[in-house]
């Protein structure tokens, strides 16, 4: 059943609205002239990180990731055509300089050299009696030539003689002249036997040049026979890692087909890996900075290669110092790809709240409060980004992350 409500019971309610309304219209005077005042809240200083905007250099870049590689990685291959006897060493074993990883069938190169040596020791076998040939030959003609000197010595006694003679008129002219002929033809037999003897000289000369050039190039196919019968033992032309090897022992391998690949260790390059968002920015021979942990080695991008897998692209870098001691393969780093550089220009540490490339809120601490201010940020390199606007240098700036505090205008800093 309804109970009748008095007009005294109304007038109570009418005032407690009244009065709640007015308390309402209070607070939200107050939150509206106040509001900054009562919106302030404190941080300890302990729990932010502040850095100071300064004036200086500013390398812009783009972050990447990348892997060491073997800059150089050496092909063995079979130096004749033989067969594997003994796989010594598996894919990924470490090999020091001359260690050998593979074994080959050397009886046919060992047969090849044997041959070659054979071959030189005939040359040399003929070269000797080539000289024992001439040695006889000029002792004949020597003998020979002796006989001829003497019956010229001779003729020309006898000549005189009948030219004497001949004045003395004793002699006929027919006499006189078979003499002058006998001695003409004595110097003619020994000038022809002297030049016989020249002959038998320089045809000898000749053979054994031509033996000896014979022999020469013999002894560089003994050369090489024995250098290939050296390389029989495939073995490291440096220290690296085995990435491949010939698989199966027993089976023929042609001359020159590969045996190994050996990666050097001796040498490193990085292959990076980059967003495709990147990739109307990147060209050979921009500037990197590679950092392994407290280590920062700099090189130039060589190529960037073509192709685009699952949103990124890679590109291969050198390094001036290929060779550093830490280096190791795989070992995975952190690169800069340098596309721009600014002399001098107001920059600012990285952090949480600083997000380069545009227009956002950060907190500038002055007189104990942190103050919203509106800053353009520009470039960015891996540490610190460019001011171009709303900040000076020397402002105190929050760097850690404030997402909570971005609904405040003021925070003070205790």
């Amino acid at each position: 059943m309804d109970r009748h409500i008095g007009p005294g019971q109304i007038r109570a309610r009418l005032f407690k609205r009244i009065v709640l309304a007015l308390i309402l219209a209070g607070v939200a005077a107050a939150a509206i002239f106040l509001g900054p005042g009562l919106l302030r809240f404190r941080l300890q200083r302990r729990d932010i990180t502040t850095a100071t905007v300064e004036a200086g250099p500013l390398t812009a870049s783009i972050y990447a990731t990348g892997t060491m590689e073997p800059e150089l990685e050496h092909v063995i291959s079979s130096p004749f055509a033989t067969r594997v006897v003994r796989v010594r060493k598996q894919p990924g074993a470490r090999l020091r300089r001359g260690e050998a990883f593979l074994d080959l069938d050397t009886h046919q190169a060992r047969l090849a050299a044997d041959k070659i040596s054979q071959q030189i020791d005939l040359k040399q076998n003929q070269q000797g009696q080539i000289r024992l040939e001439l040695s006889n030959t000029l002792l004949s003609l020597q003998s020979q030539l002796d006989v001829k000197q003497l019956e010229l010595a001779s003729a020309r006694t006898h000549t005189g003689r009948m030219r004497q003679l001949f004045q003395d008129g004793l002699l006929s002219r027919a006499q006189l002249d078979q003499a002058q002929l006998d001695e003409n033809k004595a110097q003619l037999e020994s000038a022809a036997l002297e030049a016989k003897i020249e002959q038998a000289r320089e045809a000898t000369r000749v053979r054994i040049a031509g033996l000896e050039m014979e022999m020469a190039m013999l002894g560089k196919e003994l050369v090489e026979a024995r250098r290939q019968l050296d390389l029989a033992t495939a073995s490291a032309d440096c220290d690296g890692v085995l990435t491949w090897v010939h698989p199966e022992e027993g089976s023929a391998v042609l001359a020159g087909e590969m045996l190994g690949r050996i990666a050097d260790l001796n040498s490193f390059q990085v292959k990076v890996t980059v967003s495709d968002v990147h990739s109307g920015q990147l060209s050979a021979g921009m500037p990197v900075v590679v950092r392994i942990n407290e280590s920062r080695l700099t090189g130039q991008v060589r190529n960037v290669l073509p192709t685009i897998t699952n949103g990124a692209i890679s590109l291969v870098a050198g390094l001036d110092d290929p060779s550093a001691t830490f280096l190791k393969p795989n070992l995975r780093v952190d690169v800069e790809i340098v596309t721009q550089y600014k002399a001098r220009t107001l920059r600012l540490r990285r952090g949480p709240a600083v997000k380069p490339g545009g227009i956002q809120d950060l907190f500038v601490i002055r007189d104990g409060w942190a103050n919203k201010t509106r800053a353009g940020l520009g470039l960015a390199s891996f540490d610190e980004c460019e001011v171009l606007s709303g900040l000076a240098a020397g402002d105190e700036v929050i760097i850690s992350a404030m997402d909570e505090y971005a609904h405040l205008s003021q925070i003070q800093i205790k």
